[in-house]
């Protein structure tokens, strides 16, 4: 049986959403769309994925903080899905922190 894959996903508004949400589109698998913050690098609003994800026939959810996406992300994923933290490198560096468990750096959007 295969896992389930719940994806965290934010993406920079210079990089093509649609192309990115769609290459990882697949059959059960949900996304939590997310920003972040990155010094003259601008992220697409959450809101906007959500459109594009709707557009796309994506299950998923929005949540502006990045640690507040991989918190639901893992809480929707249980112990037995994967999450996979991915789209802008920005958008994974903000969350390095959370996953290798250590003291974060990232600070709360919102």
């Amino acid at each position: 049986m295969r896992r389930a894959l719940t994806f965290v996903i934010g993406i920079g508004e210079s990089k093509d959403a649609r192309a990115i949400l769609g290459a990882f589109a697949r059959p059960n698998a949900y996304f939590v769309l997310t920003s972040f913050e990155a010094g003259g690098r601008p992220a697409r609003a959450p809101e906007y994925l959500g459109r594009l994800a709707e557009e796309l026939g994506l299950a998923h959810d929005l949540s502006p903080d990045p640690v507040a996406a991989l918190a639901r992300a893992r809480t929707h994923a249980g112990a037995s899905g994967i999450v996979v933290v991915t789209g802008s490198t920005f958008a994974v560096a903000a969350l390095r922190p959370e996953v290798l468990g250590t003291p974060s750096s990232v600070t709360s959007i919102g």
